[in-house]
């Protein structure tokens, strides 16, 4: 709300702003669910890893188009301490599909350095 009172006005704003995210479906969609907070764990920081594979990170991306070998997804594995990244194409997220066929596992190496 102070965003848009830094830039606009209208009488009645407050309330027509409570209104229309009354009513917003994407509002609705991104919020808690009531005392939904009070469940979570609070953010501490990590500690800097003293070697390598002590901590790895991986995410699951959605591809915005499925490529010519029928690559739909990249898994980017990355390694705290040296920044290593591996990305393994994925023509879909299912463990049993991606294990299934051990033979199929091709990847790059990707070195990523702190700017």
């Amino acid at each position: 709300m102070q965003r848009l009172k830094e830039r606009f006005f209208w009488p009645g704003m407050g309330t027509d702003v409570e209104a229309f995210i009354a009513v917003c479906k994407v509002c609705k969609e991104s919020k808690d669910p009531p005392g939904m907070n009070a469940y979570r764990e609070p953010l501490r920081p990590l500690t800097a890893p003293s070697e390598p594979n002590e901590r790895v990170h991986a995410d699951l991306f959605l591809l915005g188009a499925v490529s010519a070998a029928g690559h739909k997804y990249m898994l980017v594995i990355t390694d705290a301490f040296s920044k290593l990244a591996e990305l393994v194409p994925l023509k879909d997220k299912e463990a049993r599909s991606r294990y299934g066929g051990a033979g199929d596992r091709q990847y790059m190496d990707l070195q990523i350095f702190d700017t």
